[in-house]
């Protein structure tokens, strides 16, 4: 199967990786092509057994022939015919809905260390982050010389107290890829199935992107691992009884604030959902203000 995807990707002149450290063995990764999507690099994989593709950056998925119409910019029956002239039909791959196999328990790195060395410390302070603080936390741990985790923070995933998966931030500024996620397969649930600190949100809410957006703003941020909400962060959320929500991505992220405006209109009153109104002095994301003014805007939001 591998060979004619390959054959559809090279025949429209798409860009792909078979290999590297940011591909799983037996998926094939492309740019993200959904126009909602902030994905700059390869992040939308495709897996050979399945034929689903899902992106890690907006969670979007599904199907080959969704994925033809998206990528040529065709109507989805003239997908359709490609999908069936390059032997791509869903209906040709071995388990087109194959249930994810998951696991019960998640091992962090064996060789990760709960004491941070220098280097991961001088890394965090060179970001404003107080070392101590963020590892008592968030129960956050380093690597040193490992073949697949080298040198970088893992960061662990917590869902109603367990660990359900975790990401390795590197702190070289050397290897290709900053972060780096537990595989889907080992993972209990998979960075676009849950929210960073969920356990710790009551009422109020804030949403922003990454993890070190987090860890700025403190409770009751959220990161939802990209710029779009999927349909399991959203059950997530319909469980909490929020009552006021702050919306607060990138400077650049205005279009994908406004559509998970519309994806808690449902779970929030509308009159309480609110977007952070960037001020032209404002650095381009939460991880950079500073913490006075971090604490000024939290405390304005969670006084409304």
């Amino acid at each position: 199967m591998a060979h004619r995807l390959i054959n559809f990707l090279e025949d429209n002149r798409i860009n792909y990786i078979t290999q590297g450290k940011n591909v799983t063995p037996g998926w094939v990764e492309i740019q993200c092509p959904y126009r909602w999507c902030s994905d700059k690099s390869k992040h939308l994989g495709i897996n050979l057994n399945s034929g689903m593709h899902s992106c890690w950056v907006c969670g979007a998925k599904g199907g080959m022939e969704k994925l033809i119409s998206i990528l040529l910019k065709v109507p989805y029956g003239q997908a359709e015919e490609i999908a069936e002239e390059y032997g791509l039909r869903s209906s040709s791959f071995a388990h087109p809905v194959e249930e994810k196999v998951r696991a019960h328990e998640v091992s962090l790195p064996k060789r990760m260390k709960y004491v941070l060395p220098e280097l991961h410390r001088k890394y965090l302070w060179q970001r404003n982050y107080d070392p101590d603080f963020i590892a008592n936390r968030y129960g956050v741990g380093a690597t040193l010389v490992d073949r697949e985790w080298g040198w970088r923070l893992i960061i662990p995933v917590e869902l109603d107290g367990h660990i359900v998966t975790f990401v390795g931030r590197d702190v070289t500024g050397r290897q290709t890829l900053r972060y780096k996620g537990y595989s889907d397969e080992l993972s209990i649930r998979t960075t676009k199935e849950t929210l960073y600190n969920i356990d710790s949100v009551d009422d109020s809410l804030i949403i922003v992107e990454g993890v070190f957006d987090m860890w700025r703003i403190g409770d009751p941020a959220v990161a939802i691992f990209g710029t779009a909400l999927t349909p399991y962060q959203i059950e997530l959320l319909k469980g909490r009884r929020l009552k006021k929500v702050l919306i607060w991505l990138d400077k650049t992220a205005k279009r994908e604030a406004k559509k998970i405006e519309g994806a808690l209109q449902n779970i929030v009153d509308p009159n309480m959902v609110f977007t952070y109104q960037y001020e032209s002095r404002d650095p381009k994301d939460p991880d950079l203000f500073s913490q006075d003014r971090v604490r000024n805007i939290v405390e304005d939001f969670l006084a409304l």
